[in-house]
């Protein structure tokens, strides 16, 4: 999955450099299968009851597929994290973070419909 390293890496240069809202995180950009697939129940446990099983959003939470068409894998990890609006913070580490939100866009971002 040398892309999600790329991307991570990536985004966190540019947020960084934009002065962004969110906070730039750090975290391990090196996901193996094994983590990635734990995206799924961390997903599952910390956002499904807001964003629903199909990442389409319930009245508690947003539709992730509209949401993804304009942020990366770090953003979203950064909104995990941090709370974006009327999403409090979720509390899981910032690697948990990335690994749902590499998850969560694999799933329900632009390339999977």
């Amino acid at each position: 999955m040398p892309i999600h390293r790329t991307l991570g890496a990536l985004t966190l240069m540019l947020l960084g450099a934009c002065g962004s809202e969110v906070e730039p995180l750090t975290f391990d950009t090196n996901v193996d299968a094994e983590a990635f697939a734990s995206g799924e129940e961390l997903y599952a446990l910390h956002c499904a009851e807001c964003h629903d099983d199909d990442g389409r959003g319930t009245s508690e939470g947003p539709d992730l597929t509209v949401r993804l068409e304009t942020l990366s894998p770090a953003e979203v990890a950064a909104v995990v994290v941090q709370g974006d609006g009327r999403m409090n913070p979720v509390d899981v580490t910032n690697d948990e973070a990335f690994i749902v939100s590499l998850w969560v866009v694999e799933a329900f971002g632009p390339q999977a419909r």
